[in-house]
């Protein structure tokens, strides 16, 4: 997040000028997909190559620097902590959740499905709550 924001700074660019970045149909659904397919390959990748979940991980960082410096120049630096803060601990504990168990191998086929089970209602959650405040509900 650091990273794209010092570049900005240094280019003295704007995020807000490349509209590639804009999603036009956003939904709870999408968002979950999305975030779905992510964890479930936290999981399944290192599987392939060991170090491939650090690389997804990292570059979903990325993306939410990206997002987050959007948001930083559309509704200001505080605006968007504050909407943040409601929903992406969730968000970041279900990916985190799945990481973990992508990394693992020392557990039990059991407990990697639960922890993934646990993974993907805390991404449902959060889904459902990253909507409701880009909706401007909550």
């Amino acid at each position: 997040m650091i990273l794209v924001l010092i570049i900005n700074i240094v280019n003295n660019s704007s995020v807000m000028e490349n509209e590639s970045f804009f999603i036009s149909e956003i939904s709870t659904n999408w968002i979950f997909i999305n975030n779905t397919i992510i964890a479930t390959l936290l999981i399944l990748l290192p599987k392939v190559m060991k170090f491939s979940n650090y690389i997804l991980y990292y570059y979903n960082s990325i993306m939410f620097s990206v997002y987050f410096s959007i948001a930083i120049e559309s509704i200001g630096f505080y605006s968007t902590l504050h909407r943040l803060a409601i929903y992406a601990p969730i968000e970041i504990l279900g990916l985190s959740i799945s990481f973990c168990v992508g990394k693992d191998t020392n557990l039990s086929k059991l407990e990697k499905f639960v922890l993934f089970i646990i993974s993907i209602i805390l991404l449902r959650i959060a889904a459902y709550i990253e909507m409701e405040v880009i909706n401007n509900v909550i």
